[in-house]
């Protein structure tokens, strides 16, 4: 007998801890420089805890309870892999169906069980082949590893275009004259134009009082993204981004990159330069600024590892169809869960909302840059135009235009205190951008694709001097005819597009 086959004997239950590892090392890697070390951390020690705990429990009824508990560690860990390979084929769809897949778990996790226990010896053959497997698949995982932190692969997550960094920051400026700059998006607001076309609305109301308080609209204005962490990226970093994202499929990872792309903006560190305050007042992290709450896809981090595993591809796809169901847990789980969804986001937003309204309202010595973001009248539709809340089943009707005409009028009311407030003469300028990050995309026909790109789009500067904007200039060149207009910058103009991402698919595919 070899050293190793000695080894591998004497610690045969070593894939206990390896098969975990290796699953959390080799996510950590796919998703490098994106998900948090301490979260990573957590996930592997609970499922280690779990899987050791099952293996004694095992071993109280089942003599060769470390090859049953293998396979079913292999099937646990690996079933969201094999799913998407089964989707992926066409003429496999069927067989990725869970009308498939649950009795043939069901049957194996049986199988399992009964041959573990009829079998007389320990099959030291199998465990030492999956052992040193997985021994070496986490060795692969660790040289990657060292690879990407030696190479610096989390930069590449960072989707900004270089060249604007290169500008010059230190144009003499007078600093009193800088203006204030509120930044405001309400997302997935469409443009009156759309609302008129594709929702038969009349949305001039909004439109008067921007006219009567000096606002210039971009009528014909689209979006560059119709997903908010690139369209907003895009924006602060002045330029489209890279790579090409146009048709490429959203994924829970290119999710993330937009974000991570977000937390290292231009603006703000071209506006910190000339001695700016930043006040983010959003759902998202800007550069070194938090939101006021926690972030809107802060669950998402946590998810990616957990998405990979039987228990958290069941829990995704099919647990709101069993427990919508089963009165107890319809009323204990979903219904729980919904309000404490719902309730936290209107709070969040009415909470953007109301420090948007006190900086507006107070005069500081310094200029300040205002990032204010709040989640309307974007989907779920939780209120009507009086702020009153829907049921949960209201809610997840995406498609719905009717309710997103009454949420949208619920922000409509906001505006129509917000506009004035704005147009109010102060001792420094003033600077408003009021957007919609997209335009609404859940059209039951998309019979255009530019309608999901077709954006609110709002400009407010105090001396009324508009001659640098046009009726189609889109969110990328924004802050490039700021810049241009109040630090000199001589900026060009970039030519205005959009870019669709396919987010019609799995996020976590």
């Amino acid at each position: 007998m070899t050293r190793i086959d000695k080894f591998f004997r004497k610690y045969y239950w070593l894939f206990i801890f390896s098969i975990p590892l290796f699953y959390v090392l080799h996510n950590y890697n796919e998703y490098f420089g994106l998900l948090s070390l301490g979260q990573s951390g957590q996930f592997l020690l609970i499922h280690i805890i779990v899987f050791t705990a099952l293996f004694y429990l095992l071993k109280l009824f089942y003599r060769n309870a470390a090859w049953s508990l293998l396979l079913l560690m292999i099937i646990y860990f690996f079933f969201g892999a094999a799913h998407d390979l089964l989707k992926s084929v066409p003429s496999l769809k069927f067989f990725a169906t869970y009308k498939f897949l649950l009795p043939l778990l069901g049957l194996l996790v049986l199988a399992i069980l009964f041959i573990g226990s009829r079998l007389q010896n320990p099959p030291w053959n199998t465990l030492m082949y999956f052992n040193l497997l997985f021994v070496i698949f986490l060795s692969y995982e660790i040289v990657v590893l060292i690879l990407n932190i030696s190479f610096h692969k989390d930069r590449s997550n960072n989707f900004s275009q270089k060249e604007i960094i290169s500008l010059n920051l230190n144009q003499p400026i007078d600093t009193a004259r800088l203006p204030d700059i509120y930044f405001i998006v309400l997302d997935e607001y469409t443009s009156s134009d759309c609302l008129k076309t594709e929702f038969n609305y009349d949305n001039s109301s909004i439109d008067s009082i921007f006219s009567q308080n000096h606002f210039y609209v971009s009528t014909k204005s689209s979006s560059n993204y119709n997903i908010t962490p690139f369209s907003i990226s895009s924006t602060l970093n002045l330029d489209f981004l890279k790579p090409d994202l146009n048709g490429k499929k959203m994924t829970a990872k290119l999710i993330l990159q937009g974000l991570s792309t977000m937390q290292n903006c231009f603006l703000p560190k071209f506006l910190d330069n000339y001695g700016y305050e930043i006040r983010n007042l959003s759902v998202y992290r800007l550069n070194r600024y938090d939101p006021p709450r926690p972030e809107l896809f802060a669950p998402m981090k946590k998810n990616v590892l957990r998405m990979g595993t039987l228990y958290g591809r069941i829990q995704r796809d099919i647990s709101y169809a069993v427990y919508s169901r089963l009165p107890l847990t319809k009323k204990w789980i979903l219904d729980k869960n919904f309000n404490e969804e719902r309730n936290n986001q209107v709070s969040n937003n009415q909470n953007c909302l109301d420090l948007l309204n006190q900086e507006i309202e107070n005069n500081v010595s310094k200029p300040r840059f205002v990032y204010c973001h709040v989640s309307l009248p974007h989907e779920p539709f939780y209120v009507d135009r009086n702020g009153n809340f829907y049921s949960d089943s209201t809610q997840r009707q995406f498609t719905n235009k009717q309710l997103y005409l009454e949420q949208l009028q619920f922000v409509n009311k906001q505006l129509a205190k917000l506009i004035p407030k704005i147009n109010q003469t102060r001792s420094r300028p003033t600077v408003a951008i009021i957007e919609g990050d997209h335009g609404f995309r859940y059209y039951d026909e998309l019979k255009n694709e530019n309608d999901i790109f077709r954006n609110l789009n709002a400009y407010y500067f105090s001396d009324k001097d508009y001659r640098a904007l046009y009726d189609h200039i889109s969110p990328v060149n924004s802050f490039r005819v700021i810049l241009n207009k109040y630090f000199h910058t001589q900026l060009h103009l970039l030519t205005d597009s959009s870019v669709f991402i396919n987010d019609r698919v799995d996020l976590y595919h």
